[in-house]
């Protein structure tokens, strides 16, 4: 009897321990106290009776304060989540047996953690409901990864959709199920088409490399099925709609599931090599259009020996100087310089010669033949051998005499061209071909609102309002391309003080002597004032714009009593359905499928609330056979004064989205019933886990412990087959209790298995060591291993798996001193570990028999055991996508050998 004094939790703790010495609960509580797993006791009046050490982990409580406390005690802050607990409470003693939810409670740390609370009701001697016994799944981080889940198969759609390679994926039959943005703009086709379909080689003509045709059966993704092996840079012609041939350079590789080889579809990409192929086929001509080009070149063209000698000219040459080709091969560049340009040259050759320098340019003077003095351009660039050394020079040599002579009638031009530039009303710039400003006038400085120095240096991108960006773009290229002679467009800049302006700009190529683009000339109007007016004349526009806006099908229009006055043919086109057969009709005239009496009504009342709708279903009956599903939107009408006059919108054919939809059900309600069974099976375990644990193992300790009771009290009574049958007794009993919990070890590989994780195969090798440390010591055996790699896996089980093979070796050993040896090797992908030992060995033909459950090759009175360790030993394996086999030979040893699979870890 305690005390008045002695505290009250001592006082509860002593009851319980009195309670439990009565109850099976004490084999309960030193079972459940070793558990990973939070779990807990109750009574029937809701108290709590004992708690395991992961339950006092998880909330942060000492069990022994709580003992005696209900759930509200231990949600003070949450009384919603302590209702919740116990009105499932009331729940399960109303309907006896087990139960299972799912809730978010706070922990330890302060936050909500996601659970699953799984509770079963127990009986007391008399079989009456006594209390319950609950444990508490965390799944906090497995909804955390669905979250992630999903995002990055949206992060997986934006990068394929950004890709520049055409991307299509197929299925296990070898049909297109998706594809990118890529695959559209390069194969000419709509995806749509695509998808479906056994890729762009069944909707395309298309060709080998060597021009032949490509037969079905060597289409890319067929030949890497046949092969086994993923293609890479296969080349393929395709002719694309329009006649537009073009050259695809296409790899595949297979898509297998994680911890797999079996392959469940096929993805392929492919580029353009369009460009790369005609340059090649370019490069094959090359010498002979340089050797045609050398004679016929418009510029003297001359080979330079490094000694200044000429080696080789071209005619074009000979007549810029006035000599003949026999004549200059020999001369030096010299002999015919101006005598103040004869060293112009010997710098620029020194660099080209090391190498500083890939090509010069240089303007000079030379005498012709008869004395006259000529001017030209030369470029020169220095020919290397194989090796890099220096062998000659080519210089290109154009006659710009004239050009000099006009050169100061040019800058006296030029200076009336700048008066002009500077007091023109309109803005003028010269932009250079890097786009940047390189001079502007008075007027683009009041229109743009920058002072001269900060244009100059700038870009029109960097000025132009956001959404005319590229406005330019594509005329300036034909521009460029010579296909126009000048662009004229209408766009926005934004000024320094960040207002827009717009202006009308006109553009003209600057070009040399040679047709090439030196700089742009811009004209800058300013037109701001005029866009405002045209915005207002088409902002009536713009309403009717946004109605249309909302469908891509057809357009109606009802009459201010709801009769159809307006439908556009794209209505019959789009569905099937008379278009005609609607006029003057009110929409509710004709039935729809899906809709009510009361769904009629509130449609009708909203229209007479004159209020705007959107997507307003209809299933109509098709008489061609079949229904249409058709969406609508719409909105009111009124004139200048007020008054309502109708409605107007658009309609659209939405039968494909429901179709689709009702697709998406049926899986989902296939994928919710496999995830039922799925559940039942995992209930069925763990159904046969609480009896393993509980039911079975309570009748064997009684049988055990009152047979052993017997003995010490009665034994001198019984005669000595008495005692040998009370030995049978107690022996059975034990090894009952070992195949039970066997049982179970076998039972929990697969439902109680944590989950993988990077585990150096060494840690779990020498736990195993430790927990046979004492068997190891009784043997004098040696145990070593070679170095072992890291692997995903559950380490708890490979301890199992180690210890279950080395107690083997270690049971069935010989007369010699038990040697066990571990070992790895990294073939095909995948780790195969070795357990080898020195002990009795085992027969061929018990190779596959020792690893089924109950299979044993001795009797008990040899060599003790259940004969389901090595049963678990292939579930543990299986569990982790292995496999696992023995070689033996009979009195010297065993091999037991399984493969784990190979990963790659940072």
């Amino acid at each position: 009897m305690a005390s008045p004094a002695m505290p009250k939790a001592r006082q509860l703790q002593r009851a319980r321990r009195e309670e439990q010495a009565a109850s099976p609960l004490d084999a309960a509580f030193k079972l459940v106290d070793s558990l990973a797993v939070p779990v807990f006791f109750k009574s029937r009046d809701g108290r709590y009776l004992g708690v395991n050490r992961a339950w006092e982990e998880f909330f942060g409580i000492r069990g022994e304060a709580f003992i005696g406390k209900q759930v509200a005690d231990l949600y003070p802050k949450d009384p919603a989540i302590a209702e919740k607990h116990a009105a499932m409470d009331r729940e399960l003693y109303a309907h006896p047996g087990r139960q299972s939810y799912e809730i978010a409670v706070r922990a330890r740390d302060g936050r909500l953690h996601d659970t699953i609370y799984y509770k079963a009701t127990y009986t007391d001697a008399r079989g009456e409901i006594a209390g319950l016994i609950g444990a508490i799944i965390d799944i906090t981080a497995r909804t955390s990864a669905e979250a992630a889940l999903r995002e990055n198969e949206e992060r997986w759609r934006a990068i394929v959709n950004s890709a520049n390679e055409g991307i299509l994926v197929y299925d296990r039959e070898l049909n297109v199920v998706a594809g990118n943005q890529a695959a559209e703009r390069i194969l000419g086709l709509p995806l749509a088409e695509v998808i479906g379909a056994a890729g762009f080689t069944a909707l395309l003509p298309c060709v080998h490399a060597d021009g032949t045709p490509v037969a079905s059966s060597e289409r890319p993704t067929r030949l890497m099925v046949k092969s086994g092996k993923p293609l890479s840079g296969h080349i393929i012609g395709i002719k694309r709609p329009g006649g537009v041939h073009t050259w695809l350079s296409v790899n595949t590789g297979f898509l297998r599931q994680p911890d797999s080889n079996d392959w469940y579809g096929v993805v392929s990409t492919f580029t353009d090599i369009t460009a790369q192929r005609n340059a090649e086929s370019a490069l094959r001509g090359s010498e002979e259009r340089y050797r045609r080009t050398f004679e016929l070149a418009g510029s003297g063209l001359a080979h330079v020996g490094l000694d200044g000698r000429f080696l080789r000219v071209n005619r074009r040459l000979c007549e810029f100087l006035g000599y003949s080709e026999s004549e200059l091969v020999g001369m030096t560049v010299k002999d015919l310089s101006h005598p103040d340009d004869r060293d112009a040259v010997d710098g620029r050759r020194d660099k080209l010669i090391s190498g500083e320098a890939d090509s010069v340019r240089l303007e000079k003077r030379y005498l012709r033949k008869d004395g006259t003095l000529v001017w030209a351009n030369i470029a020169i660039a220095m020919e290397r051998d194989a090796a890099g050394q220096p062998m000659y020079a080519i210089s290109v040599i154009d006659d710009i005499t004239a050009r000099k002579q006009t050169d100061a009638a040019l800058r006296e031009s030029e200076e009336r061209y700048r008066r002009t530039f500077e007091l023109a009303g309109s803005g003028v710039a010269h932009i250079g071909l890097d786009r940047k400003f390189i001079r502007v006038n008075r007027r683009l400085c009041e229109i743009l609102g920058y002072p001269e120095h900060e244009l100059i240096g700038m870009t029109g991108r960097e000025i132009s309002h956001p959404e005319d960006l590229d406005v330019i773009n594509k005329e300036r290229k034909k521009l460029y391309d010579g296909e126009i002679e000048h662009v004229r467009v209408e766009k926005r800049y934004v000024r320094k003080d960040r207002s827009s302006v717009w202006v009308a700009f006109s553009m003209v190529v600057e070009r040399d002597d040679a047709g090439r683009p030196l700089y742009e000339i811009a004209i800058f109007d300013e037109i701001t004032e005029r866009k405002r007016a045209e915005a207002a004349v088409l902002e009536s526009e713009e309403r009717f714009r946004s109605l249309t806006q909302l469908s891509s099908d057809w357009y109606w229009e009802q009459d201010a009593e709801f009769g159809l006055k307006f439908m556009s043919r794209r209505m019959g086109e789009r569905t099937g359905l008379d278009a005609a057969a609607y006029i003057g009709r009110k929409r509710w005239d004709q039935p729809a499928l899906n809709l009510t009496d009361e769904d009629w009504a509130a449609h009708r009342a909203q229209l007479e609330r004159h209020e705007p709708f959107r997507d307003f279903e209809m299933e109509r009956q098709n008489p061609a056979g079949g229904t249409r599903w058709i969406s609508v939107s719409g909105e009111p009408i009124f004139d200048a004064r007020g008054r309502f006059t109708g409605y107007r919108g658009v309609g659209s054919d939405i039968t494909a989205r429901k179709q689709a939809e009702a697709d998406l059900k049926r899986a989902h309600d296939d994928l919710a019933k496999k995830a039922g069974e799925l559940e039942r099976s995992n209930a069925e375990l763990e159904r046969f886990a609480y009896v393993a644990s509980h039911d079975l193992q309570e009748p064997l300790r009684m049988v055990s412990s009152y047979t052993q009771l017997l003995g010490k009290r009665y034994g001198e009574r019984f005669e000595g087959d008495a005692k040998e049958f009370m030995h049978y007794i107690v022996d059975g009993a034990a090894r009952m209790k070992q195949l039970i919990e066997d049982l179970l070890a076998y039972s929990r590989v697969g439902t109680k298995g944590k989950e993988f994780k990077p585990v150096p195969v060494e840690a779990p090798l020498r736990k195993a060591i430790t927990n046979l440390h004492a068997a190891i010591d009784e043997a004098s055996a040696a145990v070593t291993w070679d170095p072992l790699p890291t692997v995903d896996a559950d380490e708890v089980q490979l301890a199992q798996l180690f210890q279950n093979l080395m107690g083997n070796a270690l049971k069935f050993r010989g007369a010699a001193v038990p040697r066990i040896h571990v070992s790895a090797a990294d073939q095909d992908g995948e780790w195969h570990l070795t357990v080898a030992d020195n002990g009795i060995g085992i027969e061929p033909q018990y190779y596959e028999r020792i690893f089924m459950l109950f299979q044993r090759l001795h009797t008990m009175g040899e060599y003790p055991g259940t004969g389901i360790g090595l049963a678990i030993c292939k579930k543990v394996v299986e569990r982790h996508g292995g496999r696992i086999w023995v070689a033996s030979t009979l009195g010297e040893g065993s091999q037991f050998h399984f493969t784990l699979p190979k990963r790659d870890f940072p």
